[in-house]
């Protein structure tokens, strides 16, 4: 019986030209889908489409994506004010032609991840350093994500809307994030340092690769990130919990757990 499989790619995004330029080889969103289909095509010789049918409909497909996107825009000279909206449109149509496509190959509940501050991670942190010479946030960065959210929140709700059968959960990774940093301890978690990487070196840990030469902290357990992009195992332990048992305030319009129950 299937129990699970992943598409996901490291550096891809929801354009296909994301992670082209940075990482060479990934596989971008569309093919995934692609690989998906093929896989569709080969449960339903080996059980059958009645079986197949069912079992996507009971199935849950999470979906996390878009920072690399965001990253790339971010850099590029094209980034400018005037451009937001339409670079922020673009992406979230062609969120919904996916899941679309997903929908019309089967699935029927989505768990879907917003766009997390990604302006605070260590490497944008150093980039304002060396660009305006002040600590903080990235905040040109961080205003890409939050105005991401109510669009993409906008088309779920109105996908959900049209196709018959389709749930969703949609997690607000903005306000998850925004919420450790107001709480930096509480009962369930106790972090010492939300700005630096537990793993790389300089300013923030970001201006040294996290390899094996890199210098390490002592409780990574007290690190919101891990590295100069990615949070640590920590931070990510409460998202996941966040996102099966969530209340609305960070998970809308139910969680993954009552998705599930659908």
């Amino acid at each position: 019986m299937c129990k699970g499989i992943s598409f996901a790619s490291a550096g891809s995004g929801l354009l296909d030209s994301t992670g082209r330029v940075l990482f060479g080889e990934v596989i971008p969103m569309s093919v995934q889908l692609e690989h998906f289909s093929g896989v569709v095509d080969r449960m339903v010789k080996l059980s059958g489409q009645r079986k197949t049918a069912a079992l996507l409909r009971k199935s849950i497909f999470f979906i996390s994506t878009g920072s690399n996107d965001m990253f790339e825009y971010s850099a590029s000279s094209r980034a400018d004010d005037d451009d937001d909206e339409a670079f922020l449109g673009a992406l979230v149509d062609a969120y919904k032609h996916y899941i679309m496509s997903l929908y019309e190959m089967g699935a029927r509940k989505f768990s879907v991840i917003s766009i997390p501050p990604l302006g605070c991670i260590p490497s944008q942190r150093l980039r304002r350093l060396k660009q305006l010479g002040t600590q903080g946030c990235f905040d040109p960065l961080n205003d890409l994500s939050l105005s991401s959210y109510p669009m993409l929140a906008g088309m779920l709700q109105q996908l959900s809307d049209q196709l018959p059968g389709m749930a969703y959960s949609l997690a607000d990774a903005y306000a998850m994030v925004s919420f450790v940093f107001q709480n930096p301890r509480t009962e369930a978690w106790n972090f010492t340092d939300l700005e630096a990487a537990c793993c790389g070196g300089g300013p923030f840990g970001a201006a040294l690769a996290c390899n094996e030469t890199a210098p390490v902290c002592a409780d990574r357990d007290e690190y919101l990130f891990w590295d100069a992009n990615h949070p640590s195992q920590a931070v990510s332990a409460i998202a996941a919990q966040t996102i099966f048992a969530g209340n609305q305030t960070f998970v809308n319009p139910v969680n993954v757990r009552e998705l599930a129950m659908l």
